[in-house]
């Protein structure tokens, strides 16, 4: 399917309830854009002496809680060990990918959004986790797309998307998980963790068995947003966290769903 032709989730259905914020996300971006505002920085301290550079009053405070605080993704599950290969799709700013990096894995950490990624890369280097950490800046996808349009949100610094109109976009490269674990070598994935704002489950039910026997412990934040649906293609399985919980059982997983944090936890059975 050509890039133009993939879908996204409808603007009809709820275009009222977006509108404010759509045009509070243009008005900021245009702010940016002048110099006008800025995000306020500043440097928190995490566990085991690492830090972080966040954006003060944003969505950054919340992950960084989620992740280190409440431990959404709990690595004790994986028992990791020096060395031991992690995929971090969706980085943003980094907290899962310090988190496993601290643990002693290697982390590969995709972020296509340039501003989140900036402060990702900052906060690798402020803890001398370079040569654990490696960044790319794709955004992950089905196979065959080449080039998409990523949504921007200013009101929230997790949230840009590859599927919802939110506010201003720009194209970025795309990879499918295949291409991820071919390109970079991967032959054992000991943690993947996934949190891609709606499209978690194309990417996961266009990859490839092979693929996807190589991983021993899944993260996926699943949304079930009725939209979604639209975008299932033929013979896939329902675009929320029952039909990704029946996925992965089918590849092999046990799965199961922390509804609190709306992930679906897929373990690979031995």
């Amino acid at each position: 399917m050509s890039d133009w032709m993939e879908p996204r989730i409808s603007v009809v259905d709820n275009s009222f309830g977006l509108f404010r914020p759509r045009l509070k996300n243009y008005f900021l971006h245009w702010l940016h854009r002048m110099g006008l505002r800025r995000y306020v920085e500043e440097v928190r301290d995490l566990p085991g002496g690492l830090r972080m550079v966040l954006r003060k009053g944003t969505h950054d405070e919340v992950i960084v809680c989620e992740v280190w605080g409440e431990e959404i993704y709990p690595l004790s599950a994986a028992d990791l060990s020096s060395g031991d290969r992690v995929v971090d799709i969706g980085a943003q700013i980094g907290s899962f990918s310090l988190l496993a990096a601290s643990r002693g894995a290697r982390v590969l950490s995709f972020e296509p959004s340039a501003m989140n990624r900036e402060l990702l890369i900052r906060n690798i280097a402020m803890n001398s986790l370079e040569d654990k950490v490696e960044v790319k800046h794709h955004a992950i996808y089905r196979p065959g797309v080449q080039r998409r349009t990523l949504y921007h949100t200013y009101t929230n610094t997790g949230g840009h998307s590859l599927l919802g109109w939110v506010g201003p976009a720009h194209q970025v490269e795309c990879l499918s998980l295949d291409e991820v674990f071919d390109c970079f070598g991967i032959d054992s994935c000991q943690v993947l963790k996934l949190d891609v704002e709606g499209a978690e489950c194309p990417i996961l039910y266009s990859a490839s068995h092979e693929t996807l026997s190589k991983i021993q412990l899944l993260y996926a934040e699943v949304i079930d947003h009725p939209g979604l649906d639209s975008l299932r293609l033929p013979g896939e399985p329902a675009y929320d966290h029952s039909g990704v919980m029946e996925f992965l059982t089918d590849q092999g997983f046990k799965a199961d769903y922390d509804a609190s944090n709306k992930i679906v936890i897929g373990r690979r059975l031995a």
